[in-house]
């Protein structure tokens, strides 16, 4: 989740949730950087109200493990992995409605590309490229 005009993310990154440079993180990847049209500042601070608790908890690998038997949805607590912390801040901020639980990155991207009047496409592509 891009949290700043410069750059920073909210992301898993190894162990644990943490703030760091898209940029640095993410400098040779392909990106899809989306940004959803009813975001305000009062709906960012809720969504990252919903998510903020997990800045520096463990990372929950189990869940990968769930995640791969397809049970990621049946079996919710207060962990979340990349993709679920994406789809519950997006629920705390208002612009999702459906579970956190079990989503994945082609949950997201689907829900992203098939709602252009919902979600805006602001870059895709390597991330060098951006920036």
């Amino acid at each position: 989740m891009v949290t700043s005009a410069e750059g920073q993310i909210f992301d898993s990154v190894r162990w644990w949730p943490r703030a760091l440079s898209l940029r640095r993180r993410y400098r040779r990847s392909q990106v899809m950087i989306v940004r959803w049209q009813g975001m305000t500042l009062e709906r960012f601070q809720r969504g990252m109200a919903e998510v903020s608790y997990l800045k520096g908890r463990l990372y929950p690998v189990w869940r990968q493990l769930l995640h791969a038997l397809r049970l990621a949805g049946i079996f919710r607590g207060v962990d979340a992995v990349c993709s679920e912390m994406v789809a519950k801040f997006l629920y705390g901020a208002g612009a999702r409605h459906k579970r956190w639980a079990g989503v994945n990155v082609a949950d997201l991207h689907d829900e992203f590309v098939s709602q252009p009047d919902r979600f805006e496409v602001v870059f895709r592509g390597r991330l060098k490229d951006f920036y």
